[in-house]
Protein backbone atom coordinates (compact mmCIF):
# COMPACT_ATOMS: atom_id res chain seq x y z
CA UNK A 1 0.00 0.00 0.00
CA UNK A 2 1.11 3.66 -0.92
CA UNK A 3 2.27 5.76 2.50
CA UNK A 4 2.93 9.34 3.50
CA UNK A 5 6.00 10.00 4.95
CA UNK A 6 6.95 12.58 7.36
CA UNK A 7 9.97 14.17 9.31
CA UNK A 8 10.35 17.47 11.04
CA UNK A 9 13.16 19.40 11.66
CA UNK A 10 14.45 22.41 14.00
CA UNK A 11 16.78 24.65 13.24
CA UNK A 12 18.43 26.41 16.20
CA UNK A 13 21.11 28.50 17.93
CA UNK A 14 22.85 28.39 21.81
CA UNK A 15 25.54 29.85 23.56
CA UNK A 16 27.83 27.94 26.02
CA UNK A 17 29.24 30.73 26.77
CA UNK A 18 26.79 33.35 27.65
CA UNK A 19 29.15 36.19 26.47
CA UNK A 20 30.92 34.18 24.25
CA UNK A 21 29.79 33.04 20.13
CA UNK A 22 26.30 31.42 19.20
CA UNK A 23 26.19 28.05 17.42
CA UNK A 24 23.89 26.78 15.48
CA UNK A 25 22.47 22.91 14.73
CA UNK A 26 19.33 21.09 13.51
CA UNK A 27 17.94 18.22 14.82
CA UNK A 28 15.44 15.86 13.14
CA UNK A 29 12.07 14.21 14.62
CA UNK A 30 11.37 10.20 14.03
CA UNK A 31 9.61 9.27 10.57
CA UNK A 32 5.84 9.16 10.74
CA UNK A 33 4.41 6.55 8.38
CA UNK A 34 0.58 7.21 7.35
CA UNK A 35 -0.94 4.72 4.89
CA UNK A 36 -2.35 5.80 1.96
CA UNK A 37 -5.17 3.78 1.15
CA UNK A 38 -6.41 4.34 -2.55
CA UNK A 39 -9.77 3.31 -3.81
CA UNK A 40 -9.79 3.47 -7.70
CA UNK A 41 -11.48 2.12 -10.69
CA UNK A 42 -10.67 2.38 -14.13
CA UNK A 43 -13.44 1.57 -17.05
CA UNK A 44 -13.03 0.89 -20.19
CA UNK A 45 -15.81 0.83 -22.56
CA UNK A 46 -16.22 -0.29 -26.14
CA UNK A 47 -19.12 -0.66 -28.14
CA UNK A 48 -19.17 -3.41 -31.44
CA UNK A 49 -20.68 -1.01 -34.09
CA UNK A 50 -19.32 2.27 -35.25
CA UNK A 51 -22.44 2.56 -37.63
CA UNK A 52 -25.74 0.71 -37.50
CA UNK A 53 -29.31 1.31 -38.95
CA UNK A 54 -32.78 0.80 -37.41
CA UNK A 55 -33.14 -3.11 -36.48
CA UNK A 56 -29.79 -3.19 -35.68
CA UNK A 57 -28.11 -4.25 -32.27
CA UNK A 58 -25.09 -2.77 -30.60
CA UNK A 59 -22.98 -4.98 -28.12
CA UNK A 60 -21.69 -2.73 -25.55
CA UNK A 61 -18.26 -4.26 -23.57
CA UNK A 62 -17.06 -2.42 -20.02
CA UNK A 63 -13.75 -3.31 -18.64
CA UNK A 64 -14.12 -2.66 -14.96
CA UNK A 65 -10.61 -2.60 -13.35
CA UNK A 66 -9.59 -2.54 -9.56
CA UNK A 67 -6.57 0.03 -10.16
CA UNK A 68 -6.67 1.02 -6.60
CA UNK A 69 -4.42 -0.07 -3.65
CA UNK A 70 -7.31 -1.81 -1.30
CA UNK A 71 -10.19 -3.95 -1.52
CA UNK A 72 -13.57 -2.45 -2.97
CA UNK A 73 -16.54 -3.78 -2.08
CA UNK A 74 -20.51 -3.24 -3.29
CA UNK A 75 -19.58 -2.32 -6.52
CA UNK A 76 -22.10 -1.42 -8.46
CA UNK A 77 -22.29 -0.99 -12.43
CA UNK A 78 -24.95 1.49 -13.69
CA UNK A 79 -25.59 1.97 -17.34
CA UNK A 80 -28.32 4.05 -18.63
CA UNK A 81 -30.07 2.99 -21.86
CA UNK A 82 -29.51 5.90 -24.16
CA UNK A 83 -32.71 7.55 -26.28
CA UNK A 84 -33.30 5.63 -29.83
CA UNK A 85 -32.49 2.05 -28.32
CA UNK A 86 -34.23 -0.76 -25.84
CA UNK A 87 -32.50 -2.73 -23.97
CA UNK A 88 -31.93 -6.43 -25.08
CA UNK A 89 -33.66 -8.34 -22.17
CA UNK A 90 -31.21 -11.85 -20.67
CA UNK A 91 -28.50 -10.13 -23.07
CA UNK A 92 -26.26 -9.41 -19.62
CA UNK A 93 -23.36 -11.55 -19.40
CA UNK A 94 -20.52 -11.02 -16.21
CA UNK A 95 -17.00 -12.36 -17.14
CA UNK A 96 -18.74 -14.38 -19.81
CA UNK A 97 -21.31 -15.93 -17.84
CA UNK A 98 -24.95 -14.63 -18.79
CA UNK A 99 -27.06 -13.14 -16.34
CA UNK A 100 -30.41 -13.08 -17.19
CA UNK A 101 -32.00 -11.10 -14.58
CA UNK A 102 -29.21 -7.96 -15.01
CA UNK A 103 -30.41 -5.14 -16.70
CA UNK A 104 -27.97 -2.25 -16.55
CA UNK A 105 -30.18 0.69 -16.15
CA UNK A 106 -31.34 -0.53 -12.91
CA UNK A 107 -27.32 -1.57 -12.00
CA UNK A 108 -25.21 -4.47 -11.92
CA UNK A 109 -24.39 -5.62 -8.61
CA UNK A 110 -20.68 -7.18 -9.02
CA UNK A 111 -19.78 -7.75 -5.58
CA UNK A 112 -16.15 -7.20 -4.23
CA UNK A 113 -13.05 -6.38 -6.20
CA UNK A 114 -9.72 -7.21 -4.74
CA UNK A 115 -6.30 -5.05 -5.82
CA UNK A 116 -5.76 -5.51 -9.91
CA UNK A 117 -8.81 -7.67 -10.13
CA UNK A 118 -11.15 -7.25 -13.16
CA UNK A 119 -14.61 -8.01 -14.63
CA UNK A 120 -15.96 -7.75 -17.55
CA UNK A 121 -19.87 -6.75 -18.45
CA UNK A 122 -21.49 -7.55 -21.43
CA UNK A 123 -25.15 -5.91 -23.04
CA UNK A 124 -27.12 -5.99 -25.93
CA UNK A 125 -29.59 -3.32 -27.19
CA UNK A 126 -31.58 -2.71 -30.46
CA UNK A 127 -31.63 0.66 -32.32
CA UNK A 128 -35.62 1.27 -32.40
CA UNK A 129 -35.94 4.79 -33.58
CA UNK A 130 -33.24 7.68 -35.22
CA UNK A 131 -32.22 9.63 -32.83
CA UNK A 132 -32.41 13.44 -33.41
CA UNK A 133 -28.68 13.92 -33.37
CA UNK A 134 -28.31 10.82 -36.12
CA UNK A 135 -26.37 9.27 -33.13
CA UNK A 136 -26.54 6.93 -29.71
CA UNK A 137 -23.82 7.73 -27.07
CA UNK A 138 -23.39 6.41 -23.95
CA UNK A 139 -21.33 5.61 -21.33
CA UNK A 140 -21.34 3.66 -17.91
CA UNK A 141 -20.26 4.32 -14.15
CA UNK A 142 -19.91 2.35 -11.13
CA UNK A 143 -20.47 2.74 -7.88
CA UNK A 144 -18.08 1.17 -4.85
CA UNK A 145 -17.10 1.61 -0.85
CA UNK A 146 -13.69 0.83 0.82
CA UNK A 147 -12.65 0.95 4.48
CA UNK A 148 -10.26 2.73 5.89
CA UNK A 149 -10.95 3.36 9.32
CA UNK A 150 -14.79 4.66 8.14
CA UNK A 151 -16.27 3.06 4.87
CA UNK A 152 -15.43 5.74 1.96
CA UNK A 153 -17.51 5.90 -1.13
CA UNK A 154 -16.78 6.38 -4.47
CA UNK A 155 -17.24 6.51 -8.23
CA UNK A 156 -15.79 6.06 -11.90
CA UNK A 157 -17.67 6.71 -14.96
CA UNK A 158 -16.29 5.30 -18.43
CA UNK A 159 -15.44 6.70 -21.63
CA UNK A 160 -18.26 7.61 -24.18
CA UNK A 161 -19.50 5.49 -27.20
CA UNK A 162 -20.65 6.73 -30.26
CA UNK A 163 -22.70 4.91 -32.63
CA UNK A 164 -23.76 6.89 -35.87
CA UNK A 165 -27.50 5.86 -36.92
CA UNK A 166 -27.96 5.91 -40.93
CA UNK A 167 -31.65 5.26 -41.88
CA UNK A 168 -32.14 4.58 -45.89
CA UNK A 169 -35.83 5.68 -46.07
CA UNK A 170 -36.81 6.25 -49.84
CA UNK A 171 -40.51 6.86 -50.93
CA UNK A 172 -42.20 6.93 -54.48
CA UNK A 173 -45.71 8.57 -55.31
CA UNK A 174 -47.11 8.49 -58.34
CA UNK A 175 -49.95 9.71 -59.84
CA UNK A 176 -51.89 10.08 -63.51
CA UNK A 177 -53.76 12.48 -65.24
CA UNK A 178 -56.54 12.61 -66.41
CA UNK A 179 -58.40 10.64 -64.10
CA UNK A 180 -60.78 8.74 -66.90
CA UNK A 181 -59.40 8.31 -70.02
CA UNK A 182 -60.49 6.90 -73.86
CA UNK A 183 -58.70 5.52 -76.70
CA UNK A 184 -56.32 8.31 -78.49
CA UNK A 185 -55.88 10.33 -75.24
CA UNK A 186 -53.04 11.09 -73.54
CA UNK A 187 -51.95 10.13 -69.94
CA UNK A 188 -49.38 12.83 -68.41
CA UNK A 189 -47.24 10.35 -65.34
CA UNK A 190 -45.71 12.33 -62.81
CA UNK A 191 -43.62 9.92 -59.65
CA UNK A 192 -42.05 12.06 -56.98
CA UNK A 193 -38.71 10.05 -55.21
CA UNK A 194 -38.34 11.44 -52.08
CA UNK A 195 -35.29 10.81 -49.47
CA UNK A 196 -36.67 10.40 -46.24
CA UNK A 197 -33.94 8.92 -44.57
CA UNK A 198 -30.60 10.98 -43.15
CA UNK A 199 -28.02 9.28 -45.75
CA UNK A 200 -27.39 9.88 -49.65
CA UNK A 201 -29.51 7.37 -51.90
CA UNK A 202 -27.21 6.56 -54.57
CA UNK A 203 -27.29 5.17 -57.94
CA UNK A 204 -30.81 5.57 -58.91
CA UNK A 205 -32.29 3.80 -61.33
CA UNK A 206 -35.56 5.02 -62.44
CA UNK A 207 -37.62 2.07 -64.44
CA UNK A 208 -41.72 2.48 -65.73
CA UNK A 209 -42.55 -0.62 -67.60
CA UNK A 210 -45.46 0.19 -69.33
CA UNK A 211 -49.14 -1.55 -69.50
CA UNK A 212 -49.55 -2.86 -73.22
CA UNK A 213 -52.65 -0.38 -73.78
CA UNK A 214 -50.15 2.65 -73.56
CA UNK A 215 -47.44 3.44 -75.60
CA UNK A 216 -44.69 5.76 -74.46
CA UNK A 217 -44.87 9.33 -76.43
CA UNK A 218 -40.65 9.88 -76.90
CA UNK A 219 -39.54 12.89 -75.94
CA UNK A 220 -42.05 13.53 -73.28
CA UNK A 221 -39.27 12.91 -70.14
CA UNK A 222 -38.68 15.69 -67.67
CA UNK A 223 -36.53 15.10 -64.61
CA UNK A 224 -37.14 18.52 -62.09
CA UNK A 225 -38.58 20.62 -64.94
CA UNK A 226 -35.50 19.69 -67.38
CA UNK A 227 -36.47 17.37 -70.44
CA UNK A 228 -34.73 14.67 -70.90
CA UNK A 229 -35.43 13.67 -75.06
CA UNK A 230 -33.16 10.76 -74.58
CA UNK A 231 -35.09 9.10 -71.71
CA UNK A 232 -37.19 6.57 -72.06
CA UNK A 233 -39.39 4.60 -69.15
CA UNK A 234 -39.01 1.55 -70.33
CA UNK A 235 -35.42 0.77 -70.23
CA UNK A 236 -34.94 2.41 -67.13
CA UNK A 237 -32.75 5.89 -66.52
CA UNK A 238 -30.64 6.76 -63.84
CA UNK A 239 -31.23 10.08 -61.44
CA UNK A 240 -28.14 9.91 -59.64
CA UNK A 241 -27.69 10.63 -56.01
CA UNK A 242 -30.47 12.06 -53.98
CA UNK A 243 -29.34 13.51 -50.57
CA UNK A 244 -31.73 13.79 -47.43
CA UNK A 245 -34.89 15.55 -47.25
CA UNK A 246 -34.61 16.34 -51.05
CA UNK A 247 -36.75 15.15 -54.09
CA UNK A 248 -36.65 14.35 -57.43
CA UNK A 249 -39.80 14.52 -60.16
CA UNK A 250 -40.11 12.83 -62.93
CA UNK A 251 -42.73 13.53 -65.71
CA UNK A 252 -43.81 11.66 -68.82
CA UNK A 253 -46.55 10.90 -71.17
CA UNK A 254 -47.78 7.89 -72.80
CA UNK A 255 -50.88 7.34 -75.20
CA UNK A 256 -54.08 4.93 -74.80
CA UNK A 257 -53.46 2.28 -78.11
Amino acid sequence: MDQIENISSIDYSYKIDPNGSAYSDTIESNQTITPLAIGELELVKSVDKAYATIGDELTYTIEINNIGNILLSDVELTDSIPNGASFVTGSVTIDGVPDANANPANGINLGSLIILQSKVITFKVEVISLPSTNTISNSATATFNYLVILPVGGSSTSNTVTTTINVNNLSVVKSASPATVTIGDTITYTTVITNNGNINAEQIEFIDELDSKITFLPGSVTVDGTPQPTYNPNDGFSLGTLAPENNITVVFEAKVN
